[in-house]
């Protein structure tokens, strides 16, 4: 419950601050707008929901692999290079069993056809952190490498917004110390999840 209130809140800041900077731009581009009512703007912002479906290896001394299904929020700012290239940052919060990881990475995004109905691909190299969980107990964790291409479709809805869908593979390094009878153990976790995701697109 910790995690999900300390994530909340800071999902409250970030939608705070895009909407002031939102209103910021909106008013200082009202005039441009009006002399040319076809130009389109660059920025681009997505915030989807989802499940990461999948295995986790680490979790004991043998390396089982076990399955987990675990929500996920992520949010995109970036800014588009052309209609089928953007580039920008992506945060997200992903609740896994055993820690809650907070991926920032860069990325890329872009769909296939300019159409209403279009193939869409995006692809987030980062780091995933640990700055959202507890140190309580002299539990520590560690995030670490995180890797997630996504394949899937984008619905447009006009006025430069969309639906989308996809589906991804994530793949995130973590790790976790803890004291075991008084010996402090390490365990390297590799999380290797199916993501499906559903979004907004503005």
């Amino acid at each position: 419950m910790k995690y999900f209130l300390k994530s909340m809140a800071l999902l409250i800041l970030l939608i705070g601050r895009s909407k002031f900077t939102s209103a910021q731009n909106i008013s200082s581009h009202t005039t441009a707008v009006e002399a040319n009512p076809n130009k389109t703007s660059r920025y681009i912002g997505t915030i989807e929901l989802g499940y990461l479906y999948g295995k986790t290896s680490g979790l004991s001394f043998n390396n089982i692999y076990i399955n987990h299904s675990t929500p996920t929020v992520q949010f995109f700012n970036g800014y588009r290079l052309n209609p089928r290239l953007a580039l920008g940052a992506t945060i997200a919060f992903d609740f896994y069993q055993e820690v809650l990881i907070t991926p920032i990475a860069l990325g890329i995004k872009g769909a296939v056809l300019d159409k209403r109905v279009s193939p869409y691909y995006s692809l987030d190299v980062g780091y995933g952190a640990t700055i959202l969980n507890s140190t309580s107990n002299g539990r520590k964790q560690e995030g670490g490498f995180m890797f997630n291409p996504t394949l899937g479709f984008r619905v447009n809805t006009g006025n430069m917004s969309a639906f989308t869908f996809g589906v991804g593979f994530k793949s995130q390094r973590a790790q976790i110390e803890y004291n075991n009878w008084g010996t402090r153990t390490n365990q390297n976790i590799l999380f290797k999840r199916l993501s499906l995701r559903t979004g907004f697109m503005f």
